[in-house]
């Protein structure tokens, strides 16, 4: 299935494409012309999105709003944000990860983050995300 969404900014637009993968991935791509990607699978029970790309400010409203669509399809209780193909993330990005920290946590959930590269890692500890975020050292 693939099928375009177009808004009144051209640089908005989207597509989507539903793949079930045979590695167990149930992927939706999200793709930005700002060079965002989501993708995402379950693993025992546990969402796992895993980001790719850069998240910053030009792709924060368009990662928030493909977050929560997912959320909302999924509708699991636990999440796991694989980070390793994230390339970049500012403050933007900080505020994305928070708020959707607060969204499941309100549903009784919790969110995990795993494959954090050196410098995303400096922005967590600088931030002080891990106090908030359990990092898992293994996939």
């Amino acid at each position: 299935m693939l099928f375009f969404i177009l808004s009144d900014d051209i640089k908005r637009m989207k597509f989507y494409i539903n793949l079930d993968l045979c590695d167990g991935w149930r992927m939706r791509i999200m793709q930005h012309k700002q060079n965002m990607n989501l993708n995402y699978k379950s693993e025992k029970g546990t969402t796992v999105i895993e980001f790719c790309g850069e998240l910053d400010n030009h792709t924060a409203t368009l990662t928030k709003q493909d977050l929560d669509m997912i959320m909302e399809k999924t509708k699991s209780l636990d999440y796991i944000f694989d980070l390793g193909n994230l390339k970049f993330m500012d403050s933007s990005g900080i505020g994305i990860l928070l708020g959707r920290y607060r969204a499941i946590k309100n549903n009784g959930g919790s969110l995990f983050v795993r494959n954090i590269n050196p410098q995303i890692d400096k922005v967590f500890r600088v931030s002080g995300l891990y106090q908030v975020l359990i990092k898992l050292d293994k996939n």
